[in-house]
Parts: structure tokens; C-alpha cells; sequence
């Protein structure tokens, strides 16, 4: 027993002497990632001349999916629940059953009134100006309505908050809302949790970072690098690469309710 008392202690010291050498605002050392390699990326990938990733669209072939993206106004943390931006661009891809591209459709909303915060245009690089220049977003949601109706799956990495925020822009403009909800939803964020590639120390399972999930199911790692123009049209084209990379693996549900809580 002394020799287990001996271990126990020299663990929290470990664990003590490690958490004091972490800067103000690092992740605590039990949240560390241990799963997986996330280290400096050895792998680079361009998202706008890979032809795995931005093959050419076959408008010919029946839609299955519809691949969905938003980038907000602010900047939010999402994946917690804090917070819905409202969007300022929007993409999407309409894929086959087997995952081919159909069609891509990526905007610029505008969005009169609204200009996005400083964190905000680092992440997705919209200023004001674009949005001036953009599309109106009743224009937008028409198209996303109709190329929805062709589709039976509706996919996002983290389908709560890109709902919301389009939700919540809808309900602002006094439009209605409830065809979102009318194909079976799939959250990746959520899939990838269950999946259970990336944890924390204790074996807690943590959300992947959609580069973090594609990463995993092409290279077998987090860390790899991701060359974009666009932000939305960057995630867009990862999440469609991850969804032909899970169709007929042991990963994808059989029923969206199985991944993804829907809420109205």
C-alpha cells in the first residue's frame, strides 16, 4: 500500500507543477488532448485547388445531402450554447447519395445595419464593405429553401447553432422558418464527439474542430494545416469531404436523431 500511496502523490505533484507552468488563459492540464497527435501540422492541404475537395459539380445526379455553413457577424464560441450570431454568409453544397457534388452555392449577405467585430472579419475576412456589396438575404434563403427541398439530409458541423442563427435572421425579417426542419438533420460536431478520437486526459470525449474531424478520418490526425480564400467555402468543402469519407463506415447513423438533438 506504501509503495501505491507513493505513486498517488507523485502524480498530483506532477500534475500541480505542470498547471503552474501553464500561462494565464491555457487550457487546464487535465483537458489536455491525449488521443490523437495535434501538433504542428506536417500535413497541408489548399481547400481551393484540391480536386478530392472541390471536385466539379454533376448537376445530373439526384441530391441526398445538403451540406450547410453560416459565418456570423460576431465572433461566438460555437460550440457551446452562448450566444447566436447573426449570419453575414452562407454556403452550401448539394451532394449525392454517394457523396459527389451536385452544386455549390456560397454568399455574402447584406445585412443593413450590421457590421461585423474586429475578431470577427480575422476569422472569416467579411468587412463591412463586402457586406455592403452582397446579396439580400431573402434572395439567399430562397435559394437555400429550394435546393433543401431536393435534399433529405441536412448536414453541419454544429447544426444547433447554424440553425439558430439562420432561425433567429428569419424570425428578424418576419419570414418563415419551419422548412429547415423538414429533412432528418446530422450534426458532425456531435458525431465526431461520439466517435471518441479526440478526449481529454481523463478520457473525456471532446468536440473536434471541423479540420480536426477531417483530419482524423482522411490522415489519421488532428493537426494538419488547411489553405483557404474563403472561410465558409473553406468549412463547407472539409464538411463534404468528411461526410463521402463516413458514408458506409461504422460512424454514420443510421437516423439523425442519433447524433444530433433537433430543437425547434
Amino acid at each position: 500500500m506504501l509503495w501505491l500511496l507513493i505513486i498517488v502523490l507523485a502524480l498530483l505533484t506532477l500534475g500541480l507543477l505542470l498547471h503552474r507552468g501553464e500561462p494565464r488563459g491555457s487550457k487546464p492540464f487535465l483537458e489536455s488532448i491525449t488521443s490523437v497527435s495535434s501538433s504542428t501540422p506536417t500535413i497541408e492541404i489548399d481547400i481551393d485547388h484540391s480536386q478530392e475537395l472541390c471536385p466539379e459539380p454533376d448537376p445530373l445526379k439526384a441530391a441526398h445531402w445538403l451540406v450547410l455553413d453560416t459565418e456570423g457577424v460576431h465572433s461566438i464560441d460555437c460550440s457551446t450554447d452562448e450566444g447566436i450570431s447573426p449570419p453575414i454568409a452562407l454556403s452550401w453544397q448539394l451532394l449525392s447519395e454517394g457523396g459527389d457534388c451536385i452544386l455549390e452555392r456560397s454568399f455574402v449577405l447584406d445585412q443593413s445595419g450590421l457590421s461585423p467585430d474586429d475578431l470577427a472579419t480575422q476569422i472569416h475576412g467579411i468587412t463591412t464593405e463586402q457586406m455592403s456589396r452582397g446579396v439580400q438575404p431573402e434572395l439567399v434563403y430562397e435559394a437555400l429553401k429550394k435546393d433543401l427541398s431536393q435534399a433529405r439530409r441536412l448536414v453541419a458541423h454544429n447544426l444547433r447553432y447554424h440553425l439558430s442563427s439562420i432561425v433567429e435572421d428569419l424570425q428578424r425579417k418576419d419570414l418563415p422558418w419551419n422548412w429547415l426542419y423538414a429533412i432528418e438533420p446530422l450534426c458532425t460536431m456531435e458525431l465526431g464527439k461520439q466517435m471518441k478520437f479526440k478526449v481529454g486526459y481523463l478520457g473525456t470525449p471532446l468536440y473536434p474542430e471541423l479540420s480536426e474531424l477531417y483530419g482524423y478520418l482522411r490522415y489519421g490526425r488532428l493537426g494538419i494545416g488547411v489553405r483557404f480564400k474563403s472561410k465558409t467555402i473553406r468549412d463547407v468543402r472539409l464538411l463534404s469531404g468528411c461526410i463521402r469519407l463516413l458514408i458506409g463506415s461504422c460512424y454514420m447513423p443510421r437516423k439523425a436523431e442519433d447524433s444530433v438533438e433537433q430543437s425547434k
